[in-house]
């Protein structure tokens, strides 16, 4: 068995999440996953026959800071050190898995210093560095670590649960290790049709988001900003308004392309 399973936070996944959590369950990684899609329907229920499945659901959902949470308290009371987790559109490989297997059982030193590894596919010479600031998506949690800054925080519903793990960490002086060059790891093919080009390329941000959305994402980001700086962590803070700054951006450039382009096509009609 391995020390640490896998977990993953789903709301109205597509069927192309189903191959890609067999290929974790036939690799004899343990799975759970946390749904919060508003259907009754089991989504699930092809896997159940599997030994190492285990699915929760939450109709109402409570937002990805609580489900995320209860994933890790659920793997932590069932003696696991770490849980690894993903995004339900990002794609990986049995060559992924392998990938963090090896890298996890070679540096378990780093691993129980550590508040977790980021895995990531960008090419670098470098294999491995300590980063301030981090998404959830492609990392192993040490859970003895992440208990002791409470868990995620519930009080993020979507947006920034990742940012905020990464001030907690700052704060209780947990390191966070990015590991680059990990294989068949790929964030945005799934999201492609939501993407909006930017010379040619496409960027996880650059996308409309609703108003609602858009306001819980800045106002918790201030709220990150202001802890920040409360506590003195001025270089955490210069991160969280940088990223305010390019998600700004990102935001008014998409809003501006849709338009532009909504317009010419009520004028070709």
């Amino acid at each position: 068995m391995n020390s640490y399973c896998l977990g993953i936070v789903t709301y109205k996944p597509s069927t192309k999440i189903i191959p890609k959590l067999k290929i974790a369950l036939q690799s004899d990684l343990d799975v759970y996953v946390y749904d919060n899609s508003p259907s009754k329907d089991d989504f699930f229920c092809e896997l159940n026959s599997y030994d190492n499945f285990k699915s929760f659901k939450d109709t109402k959902n409570t937002g990805l800071g609580y489900a995320m949470k209860q994933l890790c308290i659920y793997a932590n009371k069932y003696g696991y050190d770490g849980l690894l987790y993903f995004d339900q559109d990002t794609n990986f490989t049995i060559e992924t898995l392998q990938f963090v297997e090896k890298f996890h059982n070679t540096n378990q030193d780093t691993f129980i210093k550590s508040g977790s590894f980021f895995f990531n596919s960008k090419s670098s010479s470098i294999e491995f560095k300590k980063r301030k600031l981090v998404h959830n998506n492609g990392t192993l949690f040490n859970l003895k670590k992440l208990k002791q800054i409470n868990w995620h925080d519930e009080n993020f519903f979507l947006d920034c649960v990742d940012y905020k793990y990464c001030l907690d960490c700052e704060l209780s002086s947990h390191s966070i290790v990015e590991v680059r060059n990990t294989p068949g790891l790929d964030h945005l093919t799934d999201q492609d049709n939501e993407l909006i080009p930017i010379f040619g390329k496409k960027f996880s941000l650059a996308r409309v988001y609703s108003k609602d959305r858009l306001y819980d994402t800045l106002s918790k980001s201030c709220r990150i900003f202001y802890i920040a700086l409360k506590n003195y962590k001025f270089y955490f803070a210069m991160l969280i308004f940088r990223f305010l700054i390019i998600y700004s951006l990102f935001q008014i450039y998409s809003n501006i392309y849709t338009y532009i382009n909504e317009t010419l096509q009520n004028k070709a009609q």
